[in-house]
């Protein structure tokens, strides 16, 4: 039995205790007993309410301790929630059905830039996209998913909004994905193949010509003809060296070129590479200078090096005139050794510098024969494969500084050769 009814029967019990000896006793008794009985009963009526008090005090203490917990269980649950949007790759935005902002997870931030508060932002303020809030607005008010792309200047999203139903509310799902890196790949792409149509169609037309005009006639005059096959034979020459280019640049850069990394003597690997060009320079009238000490080991694929030296040095040989000067330096920077050539040549225009070691790129499209345009753009990734890197500096009409680095081989390594 609980407190309370035990209270109860207690005053039950003294009511009628009290009517009994009220039946017997005489009047003063009667007077003193009652008296007695009404102070029990208040007593007792007293206590039923203390009891009662502390029952219900003991009630809203469990009902607010259980309130208690099932706040911090939600807390704990928007805590978790937010952490799993967070983690996520795209990013997401939660409104209302006014288009108020109530969430969004930390992808969606960085897309759109965004810090501080957002909740009760519009999403129009937050994303500033017309196209954005209009595709918002007609998935709330017909119900239905919609998809847009929308373009902000050199940046690409895909938005994808989905109607929920929360808490007996319609709400806005915001799937926003970054595609600007896809569309830059698929821009390069189309680029590559229009100058990869472009660079072959030249040789393709010129070789065509040439059988052409031998068939027409031209292999009666033996003179004629041979000097037609000899050009003929140029331009499949220069054919096959952008399909090798190309090939070569490919393997480059999807990284299935292997490199033999071994300690190598950089003054060596100069010499061998200007030892190629002294004819040459010494016909045209140019002065070839070599100014790299012999103790600077370098960790490099020999074969490359030679190979990045060969392109500088042609182009320097193609662009200086005579009376001119190639000068091959190299210097300690830090843990590299920085390598340079440099010409008195015709120099670099501004507008063209930055853009000299991309594919194809020619600072002078007159000069079409004189390479594909792949030469520097291989030289670069060459280099980057090395752990280097490469520049340019050019001043017009004065001349030019291509330049190298290289990773520079540790003491210990010199000392166990």
């Amino acid at each position: 039995m609980s407190v309370p009814k035990l209270v109860i029967a207690y005053f039950l019990l003294t009511l009628i205790t009290a009517g009994l000896l009220l039946a017997l006793s005489d009047t003063g008794a009667r007077v003193g007993i009652a008296t007695g009985a009404i102070t029990l009963c208040l007593f007792s009526i007293l206590a039923m309410k203390r009891n009662m008090e502390q029952e219900g005090e003991e009630r809203i203490g469990r009902a607010e301790s259980k309130f208690r917990e099932r706040e911090r269980k939600l807390i704990a649950d928007k805590g978790k929630i937010e952490s799993v949007l967070d983690l996520l790759d795209q990013g997401i935005i939660l409104t209302n059905r006014q288009g108020k902002v109530s969430r969004m997870n930390r992808k969606a931030r960085e897309m759109l830039g965004i810090r501080g508060r957002i909740q009760g932002k519009s999403l129009i303020e937050v994303m500033p996209y017309h196209e954005a809030f209009e595709c918002l607005r007609e998935c709330l008010e017909e119900g239905e998913e919609r998809e847009r792309e929308i373009r902000e200047g050199e940046s690409f999203f895909r938005l994808k909004i989905v109607p929920l139903r929360l808490d007996g509310e319609v709400r806005g799902l915001v799937m926003l994905n970054d595609y600007t890196s896809i569309k830059r790949m698929e821009k390069a792409r189309q680029e590559l193949i229009s100058d990869v149509s472009h660079e072959l169609r030249t040789p393709i037309t010129s070789v065509k010509a040439l059988v052409e005009t031998l068939l027409d006639g031209a292999m009666s005059d033996r003179e004629m003809a041979n000097s037609f096959l000899e050009s003929a034979n140029s331009e499949l020459d220069r054919l096959a060296k952008l399909v090798s280019e190309l090939l070569e640049l490919s393997r480059i850069e999807s990284g299935e070129m292997s490199f033999q990394f071994r300690q190598q003597d950089i003054n060596a690997i100069m010499q061998k590479a200007a030892d190629r060009f002294r004819l040459q320079l010494d016909k045209v009238g140019l002065e070839l200078e070599i100014d790299v000490p012999s103790s600077l080991p370098v960790i490099a694929d020999a074969e490359r090096i030679e190979e990045v030296m060969t392109n500088l040095l042609t182009n320097s040989l193609n662009f200086t005139p005579a009376p001119g000067k190639i000068t091959i330096k190299a210097r300690r920077d830090d843990a590299f050794i920085a390598i340079s050539v440099t010409d008195t040549g015709e120099g670099i225009p501004p507008s063209d510098l930055p853009h000299i070691f991309e594919r194809f790129y020619k600072t002078d499209k007159s000069r079409g024969s004189q390479g594909s345009g792949l030469g520097l753009s291989i030289c670069k990734h060459i280099i980057q494969a090395h752990g280097g890197k490469m520049w340019a500096e050019s001043v017009e009409g004065k001349g030019s500084t291509l330049s190298f680095t290289l990773p520079l081989a540790s003491p210990s390594m010199v000392d166990a050769r």
